[in-house]
């Protein structure tokens, strides 16, 4: 099965990508598939730097009618039900955001056998570790035992779905949009691209490109027999809890059997910055969240 990793940004948002690449190149992916790469502004100079393992880099366009102004980095959100249109001729397409980079190629094998069962391979937003270290919550107390939803993601389901949708995602894991492997034969595709046109042809504002992730999270929940959820090393959200570090300088999840993790998830995190980060005998060392050429 021929499968294709794509990933994308614009010219601000390059060194962020070029991470990642180098974390591909590293780690020989590109000998299980080829790399794929949305151009959105990014100078002709860096592309070069990418030119000798990525196979094909195409410029998106606005795949819905907007009603609105907006950025063109956006187009990174609403490209990604398309992906098959634009970079055809593929059995399988992992998407991986600009901020994630990979400690192996493991992954790649992994989410193919998902696809020769015909479904969806993502990860929920769900590690218990990010449940021990959260301190914020969907509820406000008001008073007594009266609460409140609120966040960002009620928000949203609030403002673009009707009652039962909301209802039915708002107390869900997130499945995050930000890595995921789909066959090429999936009908998710059409039914994604269909729920997000909805609501961004009926929306006055690019506020609406927020509801990627949420329109698919409905299309997956209502279509369970097509996704198969994998664990948090396989797209781990380091904002929510700091990995460990093993011997083997990889990082890895917390506790027991301290397994490495396969793709890490920079969002709100500073690749440059050097965090205090725990080895697994408890050491405490400083270290960048940044891939290291091993």
């Amino acid at each position: 099965m021929k499968t294709a990793i794509i990933s994308g940004c614009d010219e601000n948002y390059f060194n962020t990508y070029l991470n990642l690449y180098n974390s591909l190149i590293n780690n020989k992916c590109y000998e299980l598939a080829d790399l794929c790469f949305v151009n959105i502004s990014v100078s002709d100079a860096n592309l070069r730097k990418i030119s000798k393992h990525v196979k094909k880099i195409i410029k998106p366009n606005w795949d819905f009618n907007l009603n609105f102004k907006t950025k063109d980095w956006k187009k990174i959100l609403t490209i990604r039900p398309f992906l098959k249109n634009y970079f055809p001729g593929y059995d399988n397409y992992i998407w991986l955001d600009a901020d994630t980079w990979v400690q192996g190629n493991e992954f790649i094998n992994d989410f193919v056998e998902v696809s020769k069962l015909g479904k969806i391979s993502i990860i929920p937003e769900f590690n218990i570790n990010y449940e021990t270290y959260r301190n914020k919550y969907s509820f406000k107390k008001i008073i007594f035992d009266f609460y409140k939803a609120k966040g960002w993601s009620f928000k949203n389901l609030k403002k673009y779905f009707d009652k039962k949708t909301l209802n039915d995602l708002f107390q869900k894991p997130i499945l995050n949009a930000g890595v995921f492997c789909f066959p090429e034969v999936s009908i998710v595709w059409d039914l994604w691209a269909k729920e997000y046109r909805k609501i961004v042809e009926n929306a006055s504002d690019d506020y609406c490109l927020n509801m990627d992730q949420a329109s698919l999270n409905k299309i997956l929940y209502n279509n369970l027999n097509l996704v198969n959820f994998f664990d948090s090393e396989y797209n781990y959200l380091i904002k929510n809890s700091f990995p460990v570090i093993d011997d083997k300088n990889h990082f890895c999840i917390k506790d027991y059997p301290y397994k490495k993790i396969q793709i890490l998830h920079l969002t709100q995190i500073d690749f440059n910055k050097l965090y205090d980060i725990k080895k697994i005998n408890g050491k405490k060392i400083k270290k960048k969240f940044h891939h290291e050429a091993t």
